[in-house]
């Protein structure tokens, strides 16, 4: 059996109470598939029983299962859900949760997965930022419903996954009048690009985040042999999934 490869931010290496991932494409996986390697996402058009193995696997790789999984059914809102226990959370784009044993999933393939964590007070979080999101503050947002319930963003630390880069990130006027200036790109490019993963920087140090941030310097459309891009694919990509979760 092939081994899968997947991302594991600092945060989760060095505590040994988190977990927290990123699936890589793992191309070798599903090869006859419609949509080749480890597909975690039911946005995509492969069929739900392949997605749902592939998500087995994978989480097995981790140590978990598929009844642990807290899964968002992403609309690119600003909404945040609390996850008492695992199970599906329609119209909602962030998790956050304090009970041992339930993983928080974010779905993507040029957005960004946000994975949060406070592991001081036992809190973690998980938001889906594309750049409907982050212009909506999601990840504020995320982090303030972890402080109500106990959080302390001075004991926070982040990670953000890989996305969509301001070098791949051309956009039309909605998106540059959306984001704040000096994140958009006006001369470098015929058309305007914008810096997603920059605003979300910003949005966690303004945040009071005082741990580690750590932002994958990977980009979902150059490195579509590692990663699925919903943009380079043409819409017919897989998706990456990130979670978090305590022991």
């Amino acid at each position: 059996m092939n081994q899968i490869e997947s991302i594991i931010p600092r945060m989760a290496q060095k505590n040994e109470g988190l977990i927290a991932a990123f699936s890589l494409k793992n191309p070798e996986f599903n090869a006859g598939a419609e949509i080749s390697g480890l597909n975690l996402g039911v946005t995509s058009p492969d069929i739900k029983d392949q997605i749902s193995e592939n998500r087995k696997k994978w989480l097995e790789s981790l140590g978990g299962s598929l009844d642990q999984l807290a899964v968002t059914r992403q609309i690119h809102n600003n909404h945040v859900a609390y996850a008492e226990k695992p199970g599906v959370f329609p119209d909602t784009d962030a998790l956050v949760t304090d009970r041992p044993g339930v993983w928080l999933s974010i779905q993507v393939a040029d957005c960004a997965p946000v994975l949060l964590a406070d592991v001081q007070n036992k809190i973690i979080g998980a938001a889906h930022a594309g750049w409907r999101g982050a212009v909506a503050d999601i990840v504020p947002k995320t982090i303030q419903k972890m402080k109500e319930i106990g959080a302390d963003p001075a004991y926070m630390e982040a990670f953000v996954g890989p996305c969509i880069s301001c070098d791949k990130f051309e956009v039309g006027p909605e998106v540059t009048e959306a984001f704040p200036d000096d994140l958009v790109d006006r001369d470098s490019y015929t058309k305007p690009h914008v810096d997603l993963k920059g605003l979300i920087g910003r949005q966690l140090k303004e945040s009071g985040i005082q741990g580690a941030i750590e932002i994958s310097p990977l980009c979902t459309m150059e490195q579509d042999q590692k990663l699925y891009s919903h943009r380079k694919q043409n819409g017919k990509a897989g998706r990456m999934m990130a979670v978090i979760a305590l022991r």
